[in-house]
């Protein structure tokens, strides 16, 4: 189911946002423990927002923008990064450029280079503290999971 997961968005045209990547988290090493800060989950909600408000302008070919559903993943760098003190985005598309053709190649760097552009002029100005955070939780559910492949099914359908 993982891999499956992982690959929805290549194999559909829609765009998937994360800003929710992590729970409270005990190391269980040192015993130190993690806690996603509440300003830092606004701010990534607010930077996901900006990203989802620039694509839906016009300046993406996809048919479709989601946000994955929160989920709780310690263990990987998008989970670390938020529990240690850092807004965090996840902007999944199709396409890898070495398999597009030049025109497609393009849309596809346009609907990546608009809502950076956007977003780098937000936090440089100030104005993305004036994103409604509001419109990254109105951004509708994708279906598709991430999961955590450790506690996957080991037989795997391919």
């Amino acid at each position: 189911m993982f891999i499956t997961a992982a690959l929805i968005p290549y194999l559909m045209k829609i765009i998937q946002l994360a800003a929710v990547v992590a729970d409270p988290y005990t190391d269980p090493f040192t015993g130190d423990e993690y806690e996603v800060d509440e300003d830092v989950l606004t701010l990534g909600k607010q930077v996901n927002a900006l990203a989802a408000q620039t694509l839906q302008r016009g300046y993406s070919h996809f048919g479709a923008i989601q946000k994955y559903p929160d989920v709780n993943l310690p263990g990987t760098a998008l989970g670390a990064f938020a529990l240690n003190d850092a807004a965090i985005m996840l902007m999944e598309l199709k396409g890898q450029s070495q398999t597009l053709g030049q025109k497609q190649a393009g849309m596809l760097k346009e609907t990546v280079k608009a809502p950076l552009y956007d977003l780098f002029n937000a936090l440089a100005d100030g104005s993305i503290h004036d994103v409604d955070p509001a419109v990254y939780d109105a951004i509708q559910e994708s279906t598709n999971r991430i999961t955590d492949p450790s506690t996957s099914d080991t037989e795997k359908d391919f």
